[in-house]
């Protein structure tokens, strides 16, 4: 018996990765918290300083966008078509220049009319 190939698209979906400012504020966090230990006075400056950092990341577009996209290529991988095609409505919403949501979308859709 003859196996059937799995069809792989010509399309690759890259991963989006996260903004810069989150390897920053991390890196930051840290220097603040390893001088936290060292002079208590700072450690509360630190964690003043993690919870503004946290904030700015949270409400951060780009960041929002690529987390929905990285879902979106969750659902996608397990082949959930209409689930990843409103997480990447989501991801546009916030960013409308990320072309791996993008592409995403559009083969979701093929895929979801092969399926139907």
């Amino acid at each position: 018996m003859a196996r059937r190939a799995k069809v792989i698209s010509t399309k690759e979906i890259e991963i989006p990765k996260y903004p810069n400012q989150l390897k920053q504020a991390g890196i930051a966090a840290l220097i603040f918290f390893i001088g936290g230990l060292i002079y208590p006075f700072f450690f509360a400056i630190s964690a003043a300083f993690l919870v503004i950092a946290i904030g700015v990341i949270a409400y951060n577009p780009k960041f929002k966008a690529i987390y929905y996209c990285r879902r979106a290529i969750l659902k996608y991988n397990s082949q959930k078509y209409n689930e990843c095609l409103e997480l990447c409505k989501k991801a546009l919403k916030y960013d409308s220049s990320l072309t791996s949501a993008h592409n995403l979308m559009s083969l979701s859709i093929k895929k979801r009319n092969k399926k139907l």
